[in-house]
């Protein structure tokens, strides 16, 4: 009886068994069984969004968008009280800053957890990661700022504050020979604007979503990404997939001594055949990155 109304659901309703399917995956294998079900059925799988992600996976029309709740440090009363809160916008989206003081009210929040959002690009929508980032760490500096050492801030920051102070832009900025009176929220504002979009580099995506997410979300413009499960005596590298078809044995062509649970980036593989007539495969391109966060950290 079950395997019928198995059968049905996914014949009749696809997109709600492959949500039902994922968000009842027992390991790695499972979700990408899943993802390839998707597929063949045309259902596309959208990467963890602000506004459509929730803490599982979730139907939104014809696609599925992940769910931020298996995300390391994300607990499910966060994400759901971050799909609340851009419901409650009814399309009128803030501006960054104010979001970013918004979703500090959500029970849960803290900055640990929004940079790593920002880093496995949840808030797109706002901009490159790089730069999201740093008007994060900006808002978080100076939001609450009234007091600032001269000494301790930079040229920059000085010369922003100074053409505040002259313009006679914002009542609340003042000065002394040693340190300044802010408006710590319109500060942050000013400097954020100042900051240049950026991107993080294809390395540094690839580390934060290993480390958060525990699969790799990008689409890497070249390479592949593998575990290391084992090492030989000889230094060969027993590698599972992450990203690309990088699995099986492969041969270290590098100085670098790898252990079990690193995360390796691959350039490019080869295959051979052995002694015995075998094909076989091994790295051939040098390693192009170390993602040291195994499981034996």
């Amino acid at each position: 009886m079950i395997g019928y109304l198995c059968a049905y659901a996914r014949y009749y309703y696809p997109k709600e068994f492959v949500a039902s399917y994922l968000n009842n995956a027992a390991n790695a294998d499972d979700v990408k069984d899943g993802t390839l079900l998707a597929n063949q059925y045309g259902i596309k799988i959208h990467n963890p969004r602000f506004g459509y992600s929730i803490d599982r996976y979730h139907i939104v029309g014809d696609d599925i968008y992940k769910g931020i709740g298996s995300v390391k440090f994300i607990n499910n009363e966060f994400a759901l009280g971050l799909k609340e809160l851009y419901d409650s916008f009814n399309g009128n989206k803030p501006e960054l800053l104010e979001l970013f003081e918004l979703t500090s009210k959500i029970k849960g929040c803290n900055t640990r957890n929004m940079s790593i959002l920002i880093k496995i690009g949840y808030f797109s929508d706002y901009g490159l990661g790089r730069s999201l980032i740093r008007k994060y760490n900006t808002w978080i500096q100076y939001k609450d700022a009234k007091k600032l050492s001269k000494a301790k801030l930079s040229d920059d920051v000085i010369e922003l504050i100074d053409e505040i102070i002259y313009s006679n832009e914002c009542e609340g900025f003042k000065e002394t020979p040693k340190q300044y009176t802010v408006d710590g929220l319109y500060l942050a504002n000013k400097i954020c604007a100042t900051i240049e979009e950026s991107d993080f580099t294809q390395y540094e995506k690839i580390s934060n979503e290993l480390s958060y997410l525990s699969y790799v979300q990008s689409e890497l413009e070249y390479g592949m990404v593998g575990k290391v499960e084992a090492v030989s005596k000889y230094g060969s590298l027993n590698i599972s997939p992450v990203y690309g078809d990088c699995g099986g044995w492969m041969g270290n062509l590098t100085d670098i001594k790898f252990k079990k649970g690193d995360y390796i980036y691959i350039s490019s593989i080869e295959e051979y055949k052995n002694k015995k007539g075998e094909t076989r495969k091994r790295i051939a391109g040098a390693i192009g990155i170390i993602l040291d966060i195994g499981d034996d950290k």
